[in-house]
């Protein structure tokens, strides 16, 4: 199961002021979960480490520091994005929601994650 990844308005309001968005609109859009909230951080992740290693007197290795800090991911994530590298996929999809999963997983599960396991479960408190 893959972390799901949270935006802030202050994150939003770096993308729209990036792009020439207007802020309002973007915000509205945030509000109503209607932005890919992967896709705006690793925009912002490779926007700010170009505006680093340009305005600052950090090195590439500070500048990962940095936005690792700021957006809550470790640094091999930061050189994950920034090089565009391809994480290796787990193999395995739930043939219920297709969300990628182990192998081990897939094959302990008879397919099934462990989210759509639960739903099927109907356990009730």
């Amino acid at each position: 199961m893959s972390k799901k990844v949270e935006l802030t308005e202050k994150w939003v309001r770096q993308y729209a002021q990036a792009n020439n968005i207007d802020e309002e609109i973007m915000i509205q859009l945030f509000q109503n979960d209607a932005l890919n909230p992967a896709a705006i951080k690793a925009f912002l992740i490779k926007f700010n480490m170009d505006r680093i290693l340009k305005d600052t007197v950090l090195n590439k290795n500070q500048a990962k520091t940095v936005l690792a800090q700021e957006y809550g991911v470790s640094a091999s994530n930061i050189e994950t994005i920034i090089y565009n590298k391809k994480t290796t996929p787990k193999g395995k999809h739930c043939v219920i929601c297709g969300n990628e999963m182990s192998r081990y997983k897939f094959t302990t599960n008879q397919g099934v994650c462990d989210d759509c396991l639960i739903k099927q479960a109907n356990v009730s408190l």
